[in-house]
């Protein structure tokens, strides 16, 4: 079985989140909403409209080089 099989490749109808987008500069870690430490998003319209699993605090479980329709930068 392939090393990344379990990566999400289809887009979440919601949130447009992938699990890996590859090329330009738009990822999760570099995300305002991103928190590396739980590789999780406290993005307001992430936590509401994801299908994806969630963490005990609520924030939405994500992949460092994902990214959905709704990322931020300062």
């Amino acid at each position: 079985m392939g090393k990344f099989v379990h990566i999400q490749l289809k887009p979440e109808p919601k949130t447009s989140y992938v699990d890996y987008k590859p090329g330009g500069p738009k990822h999760c870690f570099n995300c305002l909403h991103y928190i590396r430490e739980e590789n999780g998003c406290d993005g307001p319209k992430m936590m509401k409209l994801s299908e994806r699993p969630k963490l005990e605090n609520g924030h939405v479980k994500v992949h460092p080089v994902g990214l959905c329709k709704f990322w931020e930068v300062d």
